[in-house]
């Protein structure tokens, strides 16, 4: 619910977008469905997605949730927006 109340604030705000000096970047999880994420990222610039891990098992043992839910906002973002990309990797000991 949070996601879309961003979206629609940033929809609101949208009449600045167009400057030079009006930009839009999300640090995520990138934990998020696929309908509010292509509202959300319609109005980004840029995301940074922490990934945390490599594998499920991994992953669920550290975020107690899923990977694939994350890599998918990554293929979503790369292939479906015009998002700047970046992500964080923990290297954990």
């Amino acid at each position: 619910m949070r996601i879309r109340a961003t979206a629609k604030i940033l929809a609101y705000n949208n009449l600045c977008k167009g400057r030079e000096i009006t930009r839009y970047g999300a640090v995520t999880a990138g934990y998020v469905c696929p309908e509010p994420r292509a509202e959300f990222y319609r109005y980004m610039d840029a995301a940074n997605v922490d990934l945390k891990a490599f594998t499920e098992d991994f992953y669920h043992k550290i975020t107690d949730s899923h990977l694939a839910p994350v890599l998918e906002t990554l293929k979503y973002i790369k292939h479906e927006t015009d998002v700047w990309l970046e992500t964080t990797t923990l290297l954990l000991q």
